[in-house]
């Protein structure tokens, strides 16, 4: 708990740039609702922004890391930013695991009416969360069979598995940032960081 008390201001970033995206991919969702290729060209364009953006925050942290562990301020850890991201994540994490009990018990084991709606209610809940992804998830649906245990199944795993890019390219900015490696960054903008 202390790690997340120490870092709560660039977990919060994390958790803010998520949700500063959602509504820009609900947007473009609405906008391309009746057309499912525009509508993943803005959702592929929106996820892309949102990893950009998580990218340019942990590069930051890790240039600015890299002068700590340099003074000796600070220990240099490569679990760091997969912790950060996993904090930053644990909204998405709780709602993926209500997801996988309304599944378990609505769709799997048994066919419970609280169960299926417990599931609903969190896949209504995780566009609010994770809405850039939207127009990806109904794209995959399409090419899926139309039955509503695999609509369900497949939401489940979409959803559980929608923060690891989010962390994978948290933990490779991080380590290029300790680098001073700039890629994606332009080298002017990364010296003013640092």
């Amino acid at each position: 708990m202390n790690f997340f008390k120490t870092n709560l201001h660039l977990i919060s970033r994390l958790f803010v740039n998520q949700l500063g995206m959602t509504m820009f991919g609900i947007v473009l969702m609405m906008a391309s609702s009746k057309n499912t290729i525009l509508s993943l060209c803005f959702s592929v364009f929106a996820t892309l922004f949102y990893l950009y953006l998580i990218y340019t925050v942990m590069w930051e942290e890790g240039a600015k890391d890299a002068i700590r562990i340099e003074q000796g301020r600070k220990e240099k850890s490569r679990a760091y930013p997969w912790k950060l991201s996993f904090w930053a994540s644990v909204p998405n994490f709780f709602i993926a695991l209500l997801m996988i009990i309304g599944f378990l018990f609505g769709y799997l084991f048994t066919s419970a009416d609280a169960a299926r709606t417990l599931y609903v209610i969190m896949r209504l809940v995780v566009g609010l969360f994770e809405g850039m992804y939207a127009g990806i998830f109904s794209f995959i649906v399409t090419w899926l069979p139309d039955t509503d245990f695999v609509y369900a199944l497949s939401g489940v795993v979409f959803y559980t598995l929608s923060s690891l890019p989010m962390m994978g390219v948290s933990a490779l900015a991080y380590s290029l940032g300790l680098r001073n490696v700039y890629f994606l960054i332009p080298k002017h903008k990364a010296k003013k960081k640092n």
